[in-house]
């Protein structure tokens, strides 16, 4: 063993042995740097059940990475607000990543995306719900549930979270709102 103790507040290092003043001298030497080296510094903490949020690994090895890295970057932002308690920060993050794609979306039905605003993606989703089932090509019968859901989406996420997040200052977001 190198180290080992001997009872009375007596240790052995290494066959070096320490009475309780001198031990107790080295800890208080120890104690005092520590003091003047973290002095300058401000700790967090982060609750335990968060801290994979701040671990850079945590989308790598996932389909995220693989399908679209270019989300991996605002997700993990997200994520360090989210162990943080930053919430408004990490919707703010998570609107940022749901832009991207609706950008796909977009894309995908051929119509005009801007950033702020959402609504020519909703008019265009809505319009081909609305047409006969005759008249709908087999193509959009079979993308309609998905672009149904992305309608709903796009709906509460533009009202509840996007408009607040961006244009109210006052609007906090808690942590429930932000997982």
């Amino acid at each position: 063993d190198s180290f080992r103790l001997l009872g009375e507040g007596r240790f052995e290092i290494n066959g070096a042995q320490l009475n309780h003043e001198r031990s107790r001298h080295h800890a208080e030497a120890i104690y005092q740097t520590l003091r003047a080296e973290l002095g300058s510094l401000k700790l967090r903490a982060i609750p335990r059940e968060k801290t994979h949020y701040c671990d850079p690994k945590w989308l790598a090895s996932g389909i995220l990475m693989s399908k679209y890295p270019d989300t991996v970057d605002e997700f993990q932002r997200a994520g360090r607000c989210f162990a943080y308690g930053e919430n408004t920060a990490c919707i703010f993050h998570l609107m940022r990543v749901t832009e991207f794609y609706l950008k796909k979306v977009a894309d995908s039905l051929q119509v005009p995306f801007h950033a702020n605003n959402w609504c020519e993606i909703g008019k265009h989703i809505t319009k081909e719900m609305e047409n006969k089932h005759q008249l709908k090509t087999d193509a959009w019968k079979s993308s309609e549930p998905f672009y149904a859901a992305i309608l709903t989406d796009i709906q509460a996420i533009s009202r509840g979270h996007r408009n607040p997040a961006l244009h109210e200052l006052e609007k906090k977001y808690d942590e429930l709102e932000a997982h």
